[in-house]
């Protein structure tokens, strides 16, 4: 028969406890992601307001990038505001003069607003990295701007007007401050034309630094003598006032040029000092330098929790887990600051076969990692459930690797990978507090699973392939998709054969479902396959043709990647080699007993079985002697049934099917029998 109906629920997704489906949004490339948001968030509250209204249903944005961004924007804008009060006080402090730092200061906002006309030319974005260029390139911006200032103000105190010394100024120094800015350009600019991961991180970055540090080139030879002469024109005395006058800036002069003057003093005092700061500047840098990050972690307010739960959990099971989780997380939708957490905004929970994870977001948009602590401990507090908590990264290229350390075991065996990569779970979760490791795939092995195995003999005799024969148990158990049906102005159907629902009850049902051969004769599954039941790994993945099980290394905040790369390789990886040198010696151990215990039992078997002394000696069963009698023979009523009357009576043996199959009496189980039979075993 043909009915409608829905595709068989194999995941379960919930939102807040509440059974939801999800739509993800994805920008295009090249798209804005403000723009893309607003534009989404307007037409979800039309939907809200129109189609899904009418029909009682809701659309939510739970996540977005939007409040991220806007937050990352205005730290740098802070910081470039900062900045630039920072580089004119110092300029306030150190040549103190109002109009002098005025006159500097002005180069800031023309450079930093001048480098968005670059930015729009390039096609690039206004975005988080390209203004902490910018904010990198405000202290550089006022450099060209004080050495042209300085040469002019020296050329003024000689006696020029305001005119003759800017240009006099200006043309003295310009070749020297265009060397300068050419230096600082090639170093950024080689940067825009790379390719790789590099160049996409880093190209608005040297776009921004190159732009600006171009215009404070220009500023520097036209806006600030300019602005010079109208400032000083009208005044031709030029008298240093008592804030010009410094008597620690004397001091510290004398001090340079007297330290200089020593240094140059002959030859060998000129390679000392070469030789001494050289070694000073290498050894400081050595022992400053950080231990290496690859890139930023960022501050998401997304908090992503991937659990491993136990073999075999059903899409029922998995439903509950992810709404217990949201039953111990309730209060902390209610109430800010509950044991010191963050009130949660959102929990989403996804429950599939291949992944499983619960994510959280805050009401406190910087404060999301502070329910780490939390998530733990309800992932803890779930029984035989494995957990880690990891706050999503502004770098993620997939889920849960933002900050971490690969580390892969291969090998031919299943079984001896599992064990080394137990063996290093242990160790690494020991030796570096508060790291979290997850494998991938898990390393449970006693997922269970049922195996149809096909008969190659008795396919062929019956005209059919072990592909054919797996089509049709698909069928049977959830259903084929044979075909698509488009029918005009509706949207398209997935046409699926399916058996009876009976017929995938259990495996047994399986095996006596009824199926047509090549010659049109209808057989069972079991006359061609046999069952086998046993445990296996959901997953198995591959590296170089080897197969393999990653532990994926989450370091804490406060341990680097250099420093966590290190400790595994030079620390855990050589101790647990050793161990792994001992365990190849027990190995070559055990299978030399296993070799002696296998010859031993080969001459066991050559020894003749010789009877007893008192066993009696006869040539036929009228010759055994009754040695001793255990209870009484029971009597039955003259109704009794025989046993092979009694299968036929409640139908639970087919002798028929069973001489077909092996050409001999054998009986086959069926319904009753077959249950019974399963229950014994």
């Amino acid at each position: 028969r043909v009915e409608k109906g829905y595709k068989k629920e194999d995941a379960s997704v919930l939102h807040s406890g509440v059974q939801v489906v999800v739509v993800a949004v994805r920008k295009e490339k090249g798209a804005n992601v403000l723009s893309m948001t607003d534009a989404v968030e307007k037409e979800v509250s039309h939907l809200n307001k129109t189609i899904l209204a009418d029909n009682e249903l809701i659309l939510k944005m739970v996540y977005d990038q939007r409040p991220y961004i806007h937050t990352a924007t205005n730290l740098v804008k802070r910081n470039i505001l900062i900045g630039s009060i920072l580089a004119i006080g110092v300029l306030l402090l150190f040549l103190r003069s109002l109009r002098t730092t005025l006159i500097t200061g002005i180069a800031i906002p023309i450079s930093a607003i001048g480098c968005f006309v670059f930015l729009w030319l390039l096609g690039r974005n206004l975005n988080v990295v390209s203004m902490a260029g910018i904010s990198f390139a405000v202290g550089m911006l006022v450099d060209n701007a004080i050495v042209v200032l300085e040469n002019i103000d020296r050329h003024r105190k000689t006696g020029k007007n305001a005119f003759d010394a800017a240009y006099e100024g200006t043309k003295e120094v310009w070749g020297a401050i265009f060397a300068s800015t050419a230096t600082t350009v090639a170093v950024f600019l080689p940067v825009i034309f790379i390719q790789e991961e590099a160049g996409q991180l880093f190209r608005d970055i040297a776009i921004a630094i190159t732009s600006s540090i171009f215009l404070s080139l220009i500023v520097s030879i036209s806006v600030i003598p300019t602005l010079f002469n109208l400032f000083y024109r009208k005044k031709n005395n030029i008298s240093n006032g008592r804030m010009q006058q410094s008597v620690v800036g004397r001091f510290l002069a004398g001090v340079i040029l007297k330290l200089s003057t020593f240094c140059m003093k002959n030859t060998l005092t000129r390679l000392a000092t070469i030789i001494l700061f050289t070694s000073l500047s290498i050894g400081l840098t050595s022992y400053l330098l950080p231990s290496a990050e690859y890139l930023p972690q960022g501050n998401r307010n997304l908090i992503l929790n991937i659990l491993i739960p136990p073999p075999g959990y059903s899409v029922e099971k998995l439903k509950s887990m992810g709404k217990n989780i949201y039953k111990a997380t309730e209060p902390y939708f209610k109430e800010d600051g509950k044991d010191g957490f963050p009130m949660i905004k959102h929990m989403f929970f996804v429950g599939a076969d291949r992944i499983t994870l619960f994510g959280g977001i805050s009401t406190h948009e910087t404060r999301a990692s502070e329910l780490i602590p939390l998530f733990r401990r309800v992932m803890s507090s779930i029984p035989g459930v494995f957990g880690v908590s990891i706050q999503a990264g502004i770098f993620e290229s997939g889920i849960g690797k933002g900050r971490t350390v690969d580390v892969n075991i291969s090998g031919n065996g299943m079984d001896d990978i599992i064990q080394a990569a137990y063996a290093l779970f242990g160790t690494i979760t020991k030796k570096m507090e508060n790291t979290q490791v997850r494998p991938v795939p898990s390393l449970e092995a006693s997922y269970p699973e049922v195996k149809i195995v096909p008969n190659r003999e008795k396919l062929a005799a019956n005209g059919l392939t072990a592909r054919e024969l797996g089509i049709y148990v698909d069928i049977l158990m959830d259903g084929r998709k044979i075909e698509e049906y488009r029918p005009e102005g509706i949207k398209q159907l997935d046409l699926v054969l399916k058996g009876r629902p009976s017929f995938g009850s259990s495996p047994e049902d399986i095996l006596n479902s009824t199926i047509v051969n090549r010659f049109g004769d209808l057989i069972r599954v079991r006359d061609v396959a046999g069952i086998e039941y046993g445990q296996g790994m959901p997953q198995i993945n591959h590296l170089e043709r080897d197969r393999n099980i990653t532990l994926q290394v989450t370091p804490p905040a406060d341990l680097a990647l250099q420093t966590a790369m290190e400790l595994i390789e030079n620390d855990i990886l050589p101790a647990l080699e050793k161990t792994g040198k001992l365990k190849e010696q027990s190995k070559d151990l055990n299978d030399q007993l296993n070799t002696a215990s296998k010859n031993l039992q080969e001459l066991l078997y050559q020894i003749p079985n010789i009877p007893h002394t008192s066993v009696p000696s006869g040539q036929s069963e009228e010759d055994n002697e009754e040695v001793f009698r255990e209870g009484a023979i029971p009597k039955l009523h003259s109704e009794a049934l025989p046993h092979w009357e009694l299968v036929k009576k409640y139908d639970i043996i087919d002798f028929e099917l069973g001489t077909k199959i092996t050409g001999a009496g054998f009986p086959v189980y069926k319904g009753k029998g077959a249950r019974l039979q399963r229950a014994l075993i």
